[in-house]
Formats: structure tokens, sequence, C-alpha cells
């Protein structure tokens, strides 16, 4: 995959670009919602890396075993 074809690259793109004009204008632009610009603008730092996908794994599970449960079905 070239770099250029990268969605951070793309991004970066999507950021300078609405840096110099309106959201809405980007928006229709690259065919992106304006909610997504305005995410990667306030997300871009400067650097590509901060426009890198992120996790979409949760930090936490509230229908997780509790240390006890698990015990028990070790148990069985």
């Amino acid at each position: 995959m070239s770099s250029l074809s990268h969605p951070k690259y793309q991004r970066q793109r999507i950021v300078k670009y609405a840096q110099r004009h309106s959201v809405t204008e980007t928006a229709i632009r690259y065919k992106v919602s304006r909610k997504t610009v305005y995410k990667w603008l306030s997300r871009y730092d400067g650097t590509i890396a901060s426009l890198e996908d992120r996790s979409h794994k949760p930090k936490t599970s509230p229908k997780s075993h509790t240390e006890l449960e698990l015990r028990q079905i070790r148990h069985r």
C-alpha cells in the first residue's frame, strides 16, 4: 500500500483543507460528514500520528465474570 493512499494521509489533507476553507465546504468536497471533519480538526496536533485510527475495543466490559464466578467455572 502506498503511503499516499493510507487513511491518515487522506485525513491530513482534509484537515489542511479545512483549516483554509469552511468545514461545510470541506465535508462536501471530501464526502465526509461535518462531524468527522470537526473530530479530525480537534484531534490534529500537527503530527500525522494524531490522525491514525484508534482502537474500538471497550476499556471495560460490564458483563464480564467476577473473579468468584471464574473460580466456580474452573472448578466444575
